[in-house]
């Protein structure tokens, strides 16, 4: 019954998809549970913590505004590329749900800043699928990802992605290739002057350093969210096999998009096992493929009491950790 109501194409699911956000943020926002989760800082997030306090009530409603925007965006980008064969508000539901599942990252974590502008580094990308605007397209993903970067480091390492989605959608040209390099490079040109210039440089590889090999330890998860973390690692697998058995039907251009989504993905989670100073906030960036391949299924699949049961067995399993953690 639940995910009949969220599978509808119809305009009150705008005003849905906040309240969704803020039900399961609730326990954060109104018993100010203080995350427990350490993390390094950038310039810009450090600019953020200077105008906004660590841990207080507005910056967990700025986080949660924040993600609200992100799940509109994914909203569009379906909308655009047509990722899923219906129009519906299901991704940017599942993208809520995925992004807020561990609660001590219910704060205004610098992925949560940085994963706006990786968003849309991503939505240009895809973009470039056109012939319109190329080379700026191309400079403006770089440029978005160094952005978010400024947040939260580890966006550094996606720029891969923007070469994927290249190759996938059009080929390898190394012009453009070297121009989105260029992209990336240009707010740290910038940086590196402000901070030469004010004979600071010192502090600069201080912060890049402890960004870089700073260990964001990976937190223990108790039993509630081992049971939690399957089952959503279970909707994963049988959403995957689900595409995979249905991947021809659809038209080229969107085998395309999810390909590239795969290397998402699969990026995501090397990184998360190679990279020391990533962790569980990674779950953020899974978020944006995970949304539509989850999404994919629930909105495709002909049982309807199938896909109803497993969804409210995960709303029941999220309603079970926001209580009893």
């Amino acid at each position: 019954m639940i995910l009949s109501v969220l599978k509808k194409q119809h305009p009150y699911m705008i005003f849905v998809i906040p309240i969704i956000a803020f039900i399961i943020w609730s326990k954060t926002l109104f018993l100010h549970t203080n995350s427990s989760i350490n993390f390094k800082t950038m310039p810009f997030f450090d600019g953020v913590l200077k105008l906004i306090p660590e841990n207080s009530t507005l910056s967990v409603i700025i986080a949660i505004i924040l993600i609200i925007i992100q799940a509109y965006i994914i909203i569009r980008l379906n909308f655009q590329y047509m990722f899923l064969s219906v129009r519906t508000y299901l991704p940017a539901v599942f993208f809520i749900i995925i992004c807020s599942l561990y609660i001590p990252l219910q704060t205004l974590h610098p992925i949560i800043i940085g994963n706006l502008f990786f968003i849309l580094a991503f939505d240009k990308a895809l973009t470039s699928n056109k012939k319109r605007n190329l080379l700026s397209n191309y400079f403006i993903s770089g440029f978005l990802l160094s952005i978010g970067s400024l947040f939260y480091f580890n966006l550094l390492f996606f720029l891969p992605i923007i070469w994927i989605s290249k190759i996938i959608l059009r080929g390898f040209n190394f012009r453009e290739w070297f121009i989105s390099i260029i992209g990336l490079a240009t707010p740290y040109f910038f940086l590196i002057f402000y901070y030469f210039y004010f004979d600071k440089f010192d502090l600069f590889i201080q912060v890049l350093s402890e960004n870089l090999f700073f260990n964001n330890d990976i937190p223990t998860l108790n039993f509630s969210y081992i049971i939690l973390f399957s089952f959503v690692g279970f909707l994963v697998l049988i959403s995957s096999f689900y595409l995979l058995s249905t991947i021809n039907t659809k038209k080229i251009i969107t085998r395309k998009y999810f390909k590239v989504l795969f290397w998402l993905f699969i990026f995501s989670s090397v990184l998360f096992v190679l990279v020391y100073s990533a962790s569980i906030e990674i779950i953020v960036i899974l978020a944006i493929p995970l949304s539509f391949i989850i999404a994919n299924y629930f909105a495709s699949t002909r049982s309807k009491w199938w896909s109803e049961s497993l969804f409210t067995i995960l709303i029941l399993l999220i309603a079970f950790v926001i209580i009893f953690n």
